[in-house]
């Protein structure tokens, strides 16, 4: 099983294991073994579980520099501001 495609099929699951945690008595919360066990996993032939991971990579790749961008922009803005307004 590619382990991207089975992180993203948990990660899936997360409204259901939220609800299943459980608070221990020192206040922590915990995910008992047998609810990860119980999670439905989809059976889809490995090379389309490798489509899938490629195809979250590249989101991935794409998110991240998206993000840099933006920190990128807003440099430029402070910079602009600062030059505009400062006192």
């Amino acid at each position: 099983m590619d382990p991207t495609f089975l992180a993203e099929a948990v990660r899936n699951q997360e409204q259901l294991l939220l609800a299943e945690t459980t608070q221990s008595a020192h206040g922590t919360y915990k995910l008992d073994a047998q609810v990860l066990v119980q999670i439905p996993i989809p059976h889809v032939q490995l090379p389309s579980q490798q489509r899938f991971a490629a195809f979250v990579e590249q989101v991935n790749q794409m998110k991240d520099a998206t993000t840099r961008t933006l920190e990128q922009l807003q440099m430029l803005y402070d910079s602009l501001a600062q030059q505009y307004f400062a006192i």
